[in-house]
């Protein structure tokens, strides 16, 4: 497809940047403030963390549906059409009478949230070149993360102010208000979906390989990794410093915080150092699970200490996720299918999340948070031997091996015959 120029360049990664962040907002505002609804509606943590298993398992599997629906039809109203209902969803929460209902709103949720991430990534596959890609990427993907850091720091002040209610109808207002500047400004993003002589869209089969299920199940344990660990902070700090709920939600904040830092420094490594993704997402679970070790020795020792080791262990995770979900789909654009490889890669995020936010809250009501730390760290050790595993054959199917002069293995001499990774 034509690239565009600059001007319009700019005003649609604003535009995105900008729907990302509310998107995190209206997903994550009840991680955000879990402790309080748990104190609030007098649940257990297992209980209150159905909500969230149910919005990660909905929303893994509407990735898979919005990442096809993505390459068939026009990404921006798969957008358009989660903003919508992530709106009604979030008014519609404070409402519920019981933790099912609960459940079943926020899983629709999760489901409306789907669609947001693999269609803005064949938006933006389709409109720049490989370098604009790149750093719209990092910029999109860092805007969520400040969309977490506002929900931090506004969810506090917010429950003051009204009670726990107030976030959902404040977040379904922000959503609001996003959805009509989205509709206003969507028509200067229209694709040219391709389609076969006979007019009919263009049908690609997925590209399974050995290499790639490695790597989805790499994307599981990262979604573990920091999802979970991002959901139950304020818990962990909460009760093992003994500090109120709103404290304990303002020190999740230094999270997202490190997760921007994080991902501007990944992706400056990998653009000079290691151009490897799965060499250097190896190097990434292994920082993380030292990081698991030393909390392990050092989490009662001190709130602010607790809560850097906390930050640098989940960045590490999110440097990760921008390697494996933002980076990777982008090399099987030659297939057609840039959003449903999306898709199938961040669903398997969601699905380590939907694991590890029931199984956080489970553990460490039954083994206490020492074992459930040590737990991450073992975490992280699997998920960076299934990178090491692969780092040859990743660099011989993105053509990092002809770069750096290096003989091509067997499997990877013909095209054809790519499968066999």
């Amino acid at each position: 497809m034509k690239q565009i120029d600059k001007s319009d360049s700019n005003s649609i990664v604003i535009l995105l940047a900008f729907t990302y962040l509310i998107s995190y907002v209206t997903r994550l505002n009840y991680n955000t403030i879990i402790i309080e609804i748990i104190e609030a509606v007098r649940l257990s943590k297992a209980s209150a963390s159905l909500p969230l298993m149910g919005t990660a398992i909905a929303y893994g599997a509407g990735q898979l549906i919005s990442g096809y629906a993505g390459d068939k039809i026009q990404p921006k109203w798969i957008i358009g059409l989660g903003l919508i209902v992530t709106v009604l969803m979030n008014a519609l929460i404070p409402f519920c009478a019981s933790i099912l209902q609960m459940t079943i709103v926020w899983s629709i949720n999760g489901l409306a949230q789907a669609f947001m991430w693999p269609p803005m990534v064949k938006l933006m596959s389709e409109l720049f070149d490989t370098d604009n890609y790149n750093k719209a990427c990092i910029v999109v993907t860092s805007s969520g993360h400040l969309g977490h850091v506002l929900i931090y720091l506004i969810a506090p002040i917010l429950i003051n102010i009204g009670g726990w209610k107030t976030v959902f109808y404040s977040s379904a207002a922000a959503g609001a208000v996003m959805l009509g500047i989205w509709l206003i400004q969507c028509p200067i993003i229209s694709l040219n979906i391709r389609k076969e002589e006979n007019g009919e869209t263009k049908k690609t089969s997925f590209p399974w390989s050995i290499m790639l299920v490695s790597i989805l199940f790499a994307i599981i344990l990262q979604g573990m990794l920091r999802d979970g660990v991002s959901a139950w902070t304020p818990s962990l700090i909460s009760e093992t410093f003994n500090l109120g709920n709103n404290i304990s939600i303002l020190t999740g904040v230094i999270l997202p915080i490190f997760a921007i830092i994080s991902i501007n420094v990944v992706s400056q490594i990998r653009q000079r150092f290691v151009k490897n993704e799965l060499k250097l997402t190896s190097l990434l679970f292994g920082i993380c699970a030292l990081m698991s070790v030393t909390l392990t020795i050092f989490r009662e020792s001190s709130p602010i200490l607790t809560v850097i080791l906390l930050g640098l262990l989940v960045s590490c995770m999110n440097g990760t996720n921008l390697l494996l979900i933002s980076f990777v789909p982008k090399h099987y654009a030659k297939f057609g299918i840039v959003s449903f490889v999306s898709g199938v890669l961040n669903s398997c995020t969601y699905l380590g999340a939907a694991l590890s936010t029931y199984a956080i809250a489970v553990v460490s009501d039954s083994f206490g948070w020492t074992t459930t730390v040590l737990l991450w760290g073992v975490i992280a050790i699997c998920g960076g031997l299934l990178c090491v595993l692969n780092i040859k054959r990743w660099g011989a199917f993105t053509g990092l091996v002809h770069l750096k002069n290096q003989k091509l293995p067997k499997y990877i001499k013909e095209d054809e015959q790519w499968k066999s990774l």
